[in-house]
């Protein structure tokens, strides 16, 4: 491949960071001006609190432990289908709303039972034990408080604070999820929908960037553990789709749909796509993909990308195999061998590319670039491996199957069960 070529390379990773359109929840029950508007819209947008009724938040309701472990969970990301099983707790009932979520947040630690064999899932939630329970959340996601530490307290009612909750409601002000009401931190009164809405958002947005900062850190160090099987582009391979004239099928995400019109053949003139296989994403959402809360957010982690990417559709292009390679120190996508170092000889052009990226990833941006052929996915119950991802070369011909925006990919992706 010539350097022209590899070069390029660098202006498809560039990416628009504008945040994706999303309608605002037009609740009856939230005016504008409220503290916790943004919050609860926010909130709905991410699928962490839906509405009471069809034009109902609710915000002054008060907030149940089962309540509050289901947006916690939410929030994390838990794997809800592995908590099919009975929590343990007589008073959960099997099969309800929040019953996976009970199950979960017992298993990982963030709200035990309250003796007897109880959950008391209808129990109105206090401020101390929200606390303690957003402290156990950030244990959990590894953002926990490390060593030692302290913050200076100015609540009026400090000492009405327990001592069960102290740590809880010191860190939950040192990151700022939670605050004063007039100077006190009342820790006794109930959490109302309103609130858990601002801490549920306080909190997703402390874990999504640390989430992803660990992530860029750690794609730095390519570690022999860190070499995975991969999805190879040859006939036969359970993943890929082929065509009669010998074209494998690859999607990409992308906010340039003017650029691959349904049906239409395209030469990629003066950019590179970076994409991956029809089956792999298809095999996902089967498998995962229906936990999320979101699932634009959790396609944005799977493929390595930020939070609000901006990316607006999903295109599918049929390719011919010799016009792509691995962006990896192994770049022959027909072969499923991977190192995390280059063997051989390997073309000085692509190792002026690569050390290039390198540059542009971890210091110029920031993107979890695996450097071993596959995409980092950085949810916290992810295990790194995304999915394998390939580059469609400058100057090559596709020919697009379809052009969907976002929402009706996702909806394409529930059609394919």
């Amino acid at each position: 491949m010539n350097k022209k070529r590899l070069l390029c390379l660098l202006t498809s990773v560039c990416l628009s960071a504008a945040m994706c359109a999303r309608p605002a929840m037009a609740y009856t029950d939230v005016e504008q001006d409220d503290a916790f508007y943004e919050a609860v819209q926010q909130a709905g947008q991410y699928g962490l609190m839906n509405g009471t009724g069809e034009e109902l938040f609710e915000p002054d309701e008060a907030v149940s432990r089962a309540m509050l472990v289901t947006i916690l969970g939410r929030v994390l990301g838990a794997p809800i289908s592995q908590y099919q099983q009975p929590s343990g707790f007589s008073d959960v009932v099997q099969g309800s709303w929040y019953a996976p979520f009970v199950a979960w947040a017992a298993d990982c630690g963030i709200a035990s039972g309250v003796g007897g064999g109880l959950f008391e899932p209808e129990r109105t939630v206090t401020r101390q034990e929200a606390a303690v329970f957003i402290l156990r959340a950030y244990n959990e996601a590894g953002l926990g408080p490390q060593g030692a530490w302290s913050i200076r307290l100015d609540y009026s009612d400090l000492a009405d604070v327990d001592q069960w909750a102290y740590e809880g409601v010191s860190y939950c002000t040192l990151k700022e999820v939670m605050g004063d009401i007039d100077g006190r931190f009342e820790p006794d009164s109930a959490v109302s929908r309103g609130d858990a809405a601002v801490m549920a958002m306080a909190l997703f947005d402390d874990v999504t960037a640390g989430l992803y900062e660990k992530a860029v850190t750690d794609a730095v160090d390519a570690e022999p553990d860190e070499v995975y099987p991969l999805v190879t582009l040859v006939p036969g391979e359970p993943m890929t789709t082929w065509n009669e004239d010998g074209r494998v099928l690859l999607l990409t995400w992308h906010d340039e749909p003017e650029s691959y019109p349904q049906g239409q053949d395209v030469t990629l003139e003066n950019s590179e796509v970076w994409t991956f296989t029809d089956g792999e994403i298809r095999s996902w959402y089967q498998s995962e993909g229906q936990d999320a809360a979101s699932v634009v957010l959790r396609l944005e982690q799977l493929i390595g990308l930020p939070r609000d990417s901006g990316y607006t559709h999903v295109s599918a292009l049929w390719v011919q195999p010799e016009d792509l390679l691995r962006p990896a120190y192994c770049t022959d996508a027909a072969d499923e061998h991977m190192d995390n170092y280059f063997s051989g000889q390997t073309d000085s052009d692509y190792l002026t590319w690569f050390e290039a990226n390198i540059e542009w990833s971890y210091t110029q941006s920031a993107y979890p670039w695996t450097r071993l052929g596959y995409t980092y996915d950085w949810s916290l119950y992810g295990d790194e491996y995304g999915l394998t991802e390939f580059i469609i070369c400058p100057g090559s011909e596709v020919t697009v199957e379809f052009t969907q925006s976002t929402q009706e990919f996702i909806n394409w992706l529930v059609q394919q069960q």
